[in-house]
């Protein structure tokens, strides 16, 4: 790294916008990144010959929706290589002529930056790749180019593009059964590989609920309360807004209480959107995008925000118990033990951190579109519903 602390920064820059990705912009990232070919543990995900010595013909780029990424700025590059004899293959093409790249940039609006700028997520999802993503245990895109500016914490990420392979979920429609079932395996096995491993080799970057940074987020859940509150009231339990204002104070003995029962590597923002699925994709069926938000925690924290933001609320009634028993169920297989009960009160204290977490996120972040209101209406009203049918404020 040429900065401590940071991913390597000498290249060619980060975009100040995708309108600003150009052929020699392409050009010099694929270069740069070619001799760090990051290679999917799982094996499930085509890799590719390094781009080295690749002569770029011509590039398109389009802007994705913003309601893609609400902490980001995503862009879908296609580039048209000049031809030569026996040339590597490469997703989406026989012969290697072209490939897809998705290149991750901030956030345009200002309250994402607040939020992304809290959580350190730029800085976080760089390092993901840049150290730890070719061995976490489940399938990831592989990493073609990164960087991050040390001076202002912006980064580029590019990515492969595996839309050609796989297909996406509907958050606000909701998770259909067998994706959840993917997606409660998948999140299975990048816990268990990291399940109570120590501290020590946990990167430095990663902060985790046994650690103060995380702690120190109370005041800034406080602090949104006025803006959260004037902004869901109508559409929550006034129940919930009291429970919301116990459990903020309480978030120190929620945190340690978490930790007590296990710490692993968690996602922390494991919804349909950021998953691919494909028939065969890998031992566990879901790929996993969006590493902006991973943290060292327990791992009830994934599957609660799963289920009470990505199922409808009927079927997250008609299946929680169920798929509860189904992650515990793949825990055991490698002999981590969790018993029901246990399961459920974690499944309650956990409902109790997302509360708060989505209080301050929602707040501020403003969706520019009719799909983006959808979606963060059904992140909210499911995620207070189920705590209602869970009674929380019982734990209270």
């Amino acid at each position: 790294m040429a900065e401590p602390g940071h991913p390597p920064s000498a290249g060619p820059g980060v975009p100040a916008s995708p309108d600003h990705i150009d052929r020699a912009w392409i050009s010099a990232a694929l270069a740069t990144g070619a001799g760090a070919d990051i290679t999917n543990r799982s094996g499930s995900i085509p890799t590719r010959s390094s781009f080295a010595g690749r002569s770029i013909g011509s590039i398109s780029v389009e802007r994705l929706p913003a309601g893609t990424s609400f902490l980001g700025t995503l862009a879908r590059i296609r580039v048209d290589f000049e031809a030569q004899p026996a040339a590597p293959s490469v997703t989406g093409a026989a012969g290697g002529s072209w490939a897809s790249f998705i290149c991750k940039l901030p956030a345009d609006d200002p309250g994402s930056m607040q939020v992304a700028s809290l959580l350190r997520a730029y800085e976080r999802e760089a390092h993901f790749y840049d150290e730890i993503s070719a061995d976490v245990g489940v399938t990831v895109p592989t990493c073609r180019y990164l960087e991050i500016e040390a001076d202002t914490g912006r980064s580029v990420i590019l990515l492969d593009d595996l839309s050609s392979i796989t297909r996406s979920g509907d958050q606000v429609a909701g998770a259909t059964d067998a994706d959840s079932d993917a997606v409660v395996d998948t999140m299975a096995a990048l816990h268990r590989k990291w399940w109570n491993v120590p501290r020590g080799p946990f990167p430095e970057w990663m902060p985790g609920i046994d650690r103060g940074e995380i702690h120190r987020l109370a005041g800034s859940i406080a602090a949104a309360q006025p803006a959260f509150v004037n902004r869901w009231a109508d559409q929550i339990d006034p129940i919930t807004i009291d429970w919301l204002e116990q459990i903020i104070p309480q978030l120190d003995s929620l945190l340690a209480g978490l930790a007590a029962e296990g710490l692993t590597m968690a996602h922390a923002d494991l919804h349909l959107g950021n998953t691919l699925f494909r028939s065969g994709a890998g031992e566990h069926g879901a790929i996993l995008l969006d590493w902006q938000t991973a943290m060292r925690t327990h791992g009830m924290t994934d599957f609660t925000f799963f289920v009470s933001t990505n199922l409808t609320v009927e079927d997250r009634r008609r299946r929680e118990v169920d798929l509860l028993g189904r992650y515990c169920d793949r825990l055991a297989e490698h002999g981590l033990r969790i018993s029901a009960d246990q399961a459920m009160a974690l499944h309650r204290k956990a409902l109790m951190w997302w509360m708060a977490m989505l209080s301050n996120n929602l707040a501020t972040i403003q969706p520019i579109d009719k799909r983006g209101r959808d979606l963060f209406n059904a992140i909210i009203t499911r995620v207070f519903t189920a705590a209602v049918d869970l009674e929380v404020g019982r734990l209270l």
